[in-house]
C-alpha cells in the first residue's frame, strides 16, 4: 500500500518506481497515470507560480532600492552643491603663513582678484608642484622642498583646519587665512 505525504517543500511517495528532478526538489512518482501523478502536476505548477511571484517581488524590491539609492545620491549632491564654498569674485586680501621644518614662520599677505588659492600661490611664485589627478600637489614652498623619502609633505590648512581639497581647488574669500606646514609622516 502506498502512502502520500504532501508538504509545501516536498512530496514524498513511498514505494517509488522512478524519480523526476524539478526546479529545487526531487519527486518520486509511479510510472502509471493516477492520483499521485495528478497531485505532483498540481504541486509542480503551484511551485512554479510561487517561484515566479517571488522573483517578481525580488525584482520590485531591487528596483525600489535602486530608485531610493538614486534619490539619496541626488539629495547628497544637491546638499553638497548648496553648502560647498564658492569662489568670491573681485579684490580680496588673503594671508598665507608658511611653517618651515625648523618651526620658523613666514607670513605673506596678497591682494588678488583670483578665485582659487592655487592660482594666487602660483602667481606669487610661493609654491612649486606637480599637477595630478587631484590637482596641484605642492612639493616646494618658500624655497623649502619636501623630501618624499622622509615622508615629508606640505599640509594646507585654513584658519587651523585641514582642507580636503588641493590648493588649486580651494576657493578663497576676502580675509581668509591659510597655512602651509611642512609635515612629516603620512
Amino acid at each position: 500500500m502506498s502512502q502520500l505525504s504532501v508538504s509545501r517543500q516536498l512530496i514524498v511517495l513511498w514505494n517509488p518506481i522512478f524519480s523526476i528532478h524539478s526546479l529545487k526538489q526531487t519527486y518520486f512518482l509511479p510510472m502509471a497515470d493516477g492520483p499521485f501523478l495528478t497531485i505532483w502536476e498540481e504541486y509542480n505548477h503551484k511551485c512554479i507560480e510561487e517561484e515566479r511571484m517571488n522573483n517578481m517581488k525580488n525584482t520590485r524590491k531591487i528596483i525600489i532600492s535602486l530608485a531610493a539609492l538614486v534619490i539619496v545620491i541626488a539629495a547628497l549632491l544637491g546638499i553638497h552643491h548648496f553648502t560647498a564654498d564658492s569662489p568670491t569674485a573681485g579684490d580680496k586680501t588673503i594671508t598665507v603663513e608658511v611653517v618651515h621644518k625648523d618651526g620658523s614662520v613666514n607670513s605673506f599677505t596678497y591682494q588678488t582678484d583670483r578665485e582659487f588659492l592655487g592660482e594666487v600661490l602660483a602667481d606669487e611664485a610661493l609654491v612649486e608642484g606637480e599637477t595630478g589627478a587631484y590637482g596641484l600637489f605642492i612639493t616646494s614652498v618658500d624655497g623649502e622642498t619636501a623630501d618624499d623619502g622622509n615622508q615629508e609633505w606640505w599640509c594646507i590648512t585654513k584658519s587651523g583646519e585641514m582642507l580636503n581639497t588641493s590648493a588649486d581647488q580651494t576657493p578663497i574669500a576676502d580675509k581668509d587665512q591659510y597655512e602651509l606646514t611642512l609635515t612629516v609622516g603620512y
